[in-house]
């Protein structure tokens, strides 16, 4: 994978533009690999949010009976939603298995994206890797546009 990203540098480098669509593709493709499954849990909070506060204040007490492990493993997700009632309508918190958020809802807004901890080493690793190979490239290249001949025109 790092000789892939640093060919995608060097290519770029070449054309003078950092992070072109296919690192940005890359990096999508390899983060999917670790990121939980957003879509299901909009549905299910979607799906929840529709209910009425007192529908959603029983089942959160079925849920505080039941124990947040059970109702996990039979809605099939590992996840833990809070919601708001607000004056703007019902907001929602989704948290993973390591109870950190994943995304938010609010009603002016709809849903914003968090990244997981796994998701962002993931990204940090692909963007250092990029940008050492990619600074690298432009170096070399100025360093070859500078010099005529025997002439070194940073001198």
């Amino acid at each position: 994978m790092s000789e892939r990203i640093k060919e995608m540098a060097r290519s770029d480098a070449q054309k003078s533009v950092y992070m072109g669509e296919a690192y940005h593709n890359l990096v999508k493709n390899e983060a999917s690999k670790v990121a939980p499954n957003r879509g299901a849990a909009i549905a299910q909070a979607t799906r929840l949010m529709n209910q009425s506060a007192a529908q959603r204040a029983r089942n959160a007490k079925i849920v505080q009976e039941a124990g947040d492990k059970w109702l996990c493993l039979l809605m099939g997700l590992p996840y833990k939603a809070k919601f708001e009632d607000g004056p703007l309508g019902t907001g929602a918190h989704i948290f993973d298995e390591n109870g950190d958020e994943i995304l938010t809802y609010t009603p002016n807004v709809g849903w914003h994206q968090r990244s997981t901890k796994e998701e962002q080493e993931v990204f940090d690793t692909m963007r250092a890797t990029y940008y050492e190979a990619f600074h690298e490239a432009r170096k070399s290249s100025v360093s070859e546009e500078n010099t005529f001949g025997n002439f070194d025109a940073k001198a």
